[in-house]
């Protein structure tokens, strides 16, 4: 029987890692982060979402990935992604508002993780 629906690819195991492991969001918040980034339209989100997809692709050293969760997946980057999800409808507010709460529990009063 041919599907209704198209697959939806589901999270990729750096963003997964770096959302379950570091911000400790629930398995459903994470595939929900995803699914907006995977669906966004501005220019913030597509860049967080390809940045994530060719490092996942390409990353042989665990150096590139911490490098890429210090400066690319800032506290701040996040949060303003999020913004922007929450003003493209592709995420509900309360439920961003969780996520940014989850990103700020993990960032230091001068603003970096912790």
């Amino acid at each position: 029987m041919a599907r209704v629906w198209p697959a939806r690819a589901s999270a990729p195991v750096l963003w997964a890692c770096f959302c379950r492991e570091w911000l400790q969001l629930s398995a459903s918040h994470t595939e929900a982060w995803w699914q907006a980034l995977a669906h966004a339209r501005g220019s913030r989100a597509t860049a967080l979402r390809s940045m994530i997809q060719c490092q996942t692709a390409r990353a042989t050293d665990w150096r590139e990935v911490v490098r890429l969760y210090e400066e690319t997946m800032t506290p701040a980057a996040l949060i303003a992604v999020l913004e922007d999800l929450i003003t493209e409808a592709r995420l509900a507010p309360g439920l961003a508002r969780r996520m940014e709460d989850a990103v700020l529990r993990q960032t230091n009063q001068d603003g970096h993780w912790k």
